[in-house]
């Protein structure tokens, strides 16, 4: 089953160093509760691409959930791109658009599940998947708020049609 997922937020914070703070997959751990533990798997080159990392996340419901990222493309300042495989399967973008207040920062995750049981459960168990992400993007802002001194942002989250 395919999840088609966006989050917005504004942080009242320069746009380069939301991006900085984002880019910096290593350090998600200490500011974004759910996520547990990332591992360099290959540092990708200079620009960032390429860069592999071993993501283990932690939700509210009672299953953990790993993948392996790389990074695969980059616009700095303005994009990341990266390809997803493991528990999910997909591509997740990070946009980062000036703001008024700050930086606007968009999420899309595309993604498909590939657990057994997961794929099995997912057309009934579907609203409660929705759920966990909202949660978990909703401490990834938050945190990333923390990380950066300003105000935690209300975040938007919605699901997109095929």
């Amino acid at each position: 089953m395919l999840f088609r997922l966006r989050t917005e937020f504004t942080l009242r914070a320069p746009r380069r160093t939301v991006y900085d703070a984002v880019h910096a997959v290593r350090d998600w751990p200490h500011w974004w509760r759910g996520c547990e533990r990332v591992t360099e798997l290959a540092p990708g080159g200079a620009d960032g691409v390429g860069a592999r990392h071993r993501i283990e996340w932690r939700s509210r419901l009672p299953y953990r959930v790993a993948i392996e990222v790389e990074v695969a493309a980059i616009e700095p300042s303005e994009l990341i791109r990266a390809r997803a495989s493991g528990d999910l399967d997909g591509v997740g973008t990070w946009r980062f658009l000036d703001a008024v207040d700050g930086t606007h920062v968009q999420y899309l995750w595309e993604v498909s599940t590939r657990r057994r049981w997961m794929q099995l459960f997912a057309p009934l168990l579907a609203p409660l998947f929705r759920l966990n992400h909202d949660w978990l993007m909703q401490e990834g802002a938050a945190g990333l708020a923390r990380r950066l001194g300003v105000a935690p942002p209300p975040v938007q989250n919605s699901l997109l049609g095929d």
